[in-house]
């Protein structure tokens, strides 16, 4: 059985800010704990159904990479909540390394954050979830379904939020806060694109936007393709994108994915909702439409059963 260490108050740091809706204050009882995971414990933030479902279902909510998870912690609060109360059991957790579980950034690798999600649903289980869905946002949705198809548990359904489709892509992205950092700082002796190169080549680990990246997770996400991750593990996939206004196509690198599972046979879905892009805006967002959206997919997906 995992082992679990409950926290006894009643706030927490990375949960709820301080300006909660009535809904959240009203609704507020989730179970701040630790679970132990392979490498040390992560933090998580347990949110049981409030009422009784024929179909107990456990959902996991898989965090994004670095500020985007900052970023996103008020909306996964708020979707943990509304379907808290449709009687469905949800989880939040930190990703070792990271947020308010134990570890530092350095010592995180892949291997470790699979475990840390394999642990998130083997306590959904030891908590009665017979049916078990997980949603990722950006690289939320690419680990989960790397998990997915590394693991030999199946899932009923995965909701992905903007999924990150290329971990290189990703990491590029990531690198260019340094480079600019770099060239925004008043020295003579700025970092070159080569020299950022070599130390990437060379050094254990380096230093992105206060991030302690090490070479053996950077080497790990840079060749994830979320293209050759889906599998039949998975019964079903539902690919939610934001667009900034009504009648915007999916991105050019969402459809390539889309159109290479559907040719497959796969069962995706999807969903555009129109709003703000809040995993990289500079004040914290909600998207009310993407909850809502969300909690209908999950809703059907069982009701329809």
């Amino acid at each position: 059985m995992a082992n679990l260490i409950t926290l006894k108050f009643d706030w927490f740091p990375g949960g709820v800010n301080m300006s909660q809706t009535k809904e959240e204050n009203s609704n507020s009882c989730a179970l701040p704990f630790f679970l132990e995971s392979v490498a040390g414990r992560i933090f998580c933030l347990h949110y049981p159904a409030k009422i009784k479902s024929s179909i107990h279902v456990g959902i996991v909510l898989i965090p994004p990479f670095t500020e985007e998870m900052n970023k996103s912690r008020r909306t996964y609060t708020l979707l943990a909540h509304r379907l808290s109360a449709l009687g469905f059991d949800v989880l939040i957790f930190d990703l070792y390394g990271t947020g308010d579980s134990e570890g530092d950034f350095s010592e995180a690798r892949l291997e470790i954050w699979k475990d840390n999600v394999a642990s998130c649903i083997e306590y959904m289980k030891q908590n009665g979830a017979k049916k078990i869905g997980i949603l990722g946002l950006r690289f939320g949705a690419l680990l989960g379904l790397y998990c997915a198809k590394e693991l030999s548990d199946e899932f009923d359904i995965a909701v992905l939020w903007q999924p990150v489709t290329s971990g290189n892509v990703m990491m590029k992205q990531f690198l260019r806060l340094r480079f600019a950092a770099n060239l925004m700082e008043d020295t003579q002796n700025k970092e070159t694109k080569r020299e950022m190169s070599d130390l990437l080549e060379n050094d254990q680990t380096f230093e992105v936007a206060g991030y302690e990246l090490s070479l053996a997770l950077f080497k790990s996400l840079d060749v994830l393709r979320l293209q050759t991750l889906l599998t039949s593990a998975i019964k079903r996939v539902h690919w939610i994108e934001l667009v900034t206004e009504e009648g915007r196509d999916f991105l050019p690198a969402s459809k390539q994915v889309l159109n290479s599972w559907h040719q497959q046979g796969l069962n995706v879905t999807t969903d555009r909702v129109v709003g703000v892009p809040f995993w990289s805006s500079q004040e914290i967002f909600v998207v009310p439409k993407l909850i809502d959206a969300t909690v209908n997919v999950f809703c059907n997906q069982w009701i329809t059963e």
